[in-house]
């Protein structure tokens, strides 16, 4: 735990350096799973201070076998959408098609707290969601439509059209019905 505050204090600092880095790097290697979390929780500050020598890191707790790990990555993504989208979209893209179902969960979970900020890439991404395997899962995805078309409204007819012709299954448009808030979104699945 000693250990895991001292990753969470060090990737804090505004002046990483290389040095700082190398640091990390031996820490890595023979890291407990609440240093890999506290890395993975601290993987936005290591992006701002250099995203190429924090770009390893990122790779690294992506394939970690640790759910939780996976799990406290997924969740600094949304820090980390604010400095890079284009690297958290990346992370979350690989992430969809998870075998692990949590992980999955996470992700939508995720998306849903990103889409208004960034809904074209979100859409893309519960587009993939939406044939997920487990039936939660596009109930899930489904939930996270609704918020989008609650907070898009105005993308109802082109973004209906993408679902169609996507052969999203009718149970997610049902629940897209369900799950609105907007009496129009309601109205209109």
């Amino acid at each position: 735990y000693i250990r895991a505050f001292a990753i969470t204090k060090l990737a804090a600092q505004t002046d990483l350096n290389q040095k700082d880095f190398q640091h990390f790097q031996r820490l890595s290697k023979d890291s407990s799973r609440e240093e890999r979390i506290a890395f993975a929780q601290a993987i936005p500050l290591l992006y701002q201070a250099d995203s190429y020598l924090a770009a390893p890191f990122l790779n690294i707790l992506a394939a970690d076998p640790e759910q939780d790990v996976r799990l406290a990555l997924i969740d600094s993504f949304a820090a980390l959408a604010e400095i890079y989208p284009e690297v958290t979209f990346e992370g979350l893209k690989r992430f969809i098609r998870n075998v692990d179902r949590w992980v999955q969960r996470a992700v939508v979970r995720k998306l849903h707290q990103l889409l208004p900020d960034f809904p074209e890439q979100t859409f893309k991404l519960l587009l993939r969601s939406a044939h997920a395997d487990k039936s939660w899962i596009r109930q899930e995805t489904a939930r996270t439509f609704a918020h989008y078309f609650d907070v898009h409204t105005e993308e109802i007819f082109v973004r209906t059209f993408e679902l169609l012709t996507q052969s999203v299954q009718s149970s997610i448009l049902r629940q897209i019905a369900y799950s609105a808030t907007n009496s129009t979104i309601q109205d209109f699945y």
